[in-house]
């Protein structure tokens, strides 16, 4: 990141059990991350949910281009070879590819990250009030 840039940094945990089901959580890392984010419009909930999102897409990209390089091995060879043109075309068909694998992923996961969220909501509501 450039100095015209504030960060902030997240830690995700991941787990997976022995089915191969994944869960995950993330926080803040600092106190400081914190104070940034809170500087951000709606206290970076946006900010964090979007760098979140796009290191997914990133993550499932470069899945996506190792599935093809297994099956393809000059891929990355005859791509860089190609006229600007093709080359665009070519990464439009990977970039296809990896939207249709996390739409389909996300049409799996939605759900349950609305009802975790909205139970995680209401924790506080049933918190007994002070007297």
């Amino acid at each position: 990141m450039s100095d015209q840039h504030k960060s902030i940094r997240a830690v995700v945990t991941i787990a997976c059990d022995n089915l191969n089901r994944v869960k995950s959580s993330h926080c803040l890392a600092t106190p400081q991350d914190h104070m940034v984010a809170g500087g951000w419009p709606s206290g970076g909930q946006a900010q964090l949910a979007h760098g979140l999102l796009f290191e997914s897409a990133r993550r499932e990209a470069i899945l996506s281009l190792l599935v093809l390089l297994q099956n393809e091995e000059r891929w990355l060879q005859e791509t860089h070879a190609l006229s600007d043109e093709a080359c665009a075309a070519r990464l439009q068909e990977v970039s296809q590819k990896v939207l249709t694998n996390m739409t389909k992923t996300l049409s799996l996961l939605v759900e349950n990250a609305v009802t975790e969220s909205y139970r995680e909501m209401l924790k506080p509501l049933d918190q007994p009030l002070d007297a």
